[in-house]
């Protein structure tokens, strides 16, 4: 399944700065799944997310005067829809084991995790300044090592019992595309507000 994020940075404070105003942040803010990742229509190839954490720490270097490099180490989680992906999971047992004959009342217990991502990322940064402010513009490619929501159920009826597990990790390349505006009241702190778009694969 595709995993695609919007990552919505809130607060970002700057450390380390030079004249070429390099600095070090500190992220943390809400991620948005969206399409495949977000859909909750096939337990094989759709994701479940739900929203969720994200926090990164990020430097950043100019040496021209708008143009730069910047790295990123991000961690990201992910909710998962539970009730959905129970029932469908459940749906997809029955279609694998036709001759199987699961009754009504019989016992059913699930259990899932969340979805946990780590990104290893670098590419140009584009920042320019207006008055306090610095608009900026990013494009980042690198790894992603994704854990996707292990699957464990369990179905008792009769003398009968049928356990499914399903897990899996995923080391993939993935691209994040983002912005945002940074405030500097001084060259000591800055408060940044951002949108990233993070986009990778995972498969269970």
């Amino acid at each position: 399944m595709k995993k695609y994020s919007l990552l919505l940075w809130f607060l970002v404070s700057g450390s380390i700065l030079s004249a070429q105003i390099n600095y070090f942040s500190l992220s943390m803010g809400t991620t948005l799944p969206t399409q495949t990742y977000e859909a909750n229509t096939d337990a094989n190839s759709t994701g479940y997310a739900e929203s969720g954490f994200t926090i990164s720490f990020d430097g950043n270097y100019f040496p021209l005067d708008f143009l730069g490099f910047s790295g990123t180490v991000n961690f990201g989680m992910n909710f998962t829809d539970e009730v959905k992906l129970q029932d469908d999971w459940f749906e997809y047992l029955q279609n694998l084991y036709p001759d199987v004959i699961i009754p009504p009342d019989a016992t059913v217990e699930f259990n899932t995790t969340q979805w946990n991502y780590v990104n290893l990322m670098a590419g140009p940064i584009l920042s320019i300044p207006v008055s306090r402010f610095f608009i900026e513009l990013k494009a980042k490619a690198g790894l992603s090592f994704i854990k996707p929501p292990e699957r464990n159920i369990y179905i008792s009826f009769a003398n009968t019992e049928i356990n499914s597990t399903a897990s899996g990790q995923n080391l993939k390349f993935g691209y994040q595309l983002g912005g945002g505006i940074l405030y500097m009241p001084n060259r000591n702190y800055g408060i940044r507000i951002g949108l990233d778009y993070f986009n990778s694969t995972a498969k269970v």
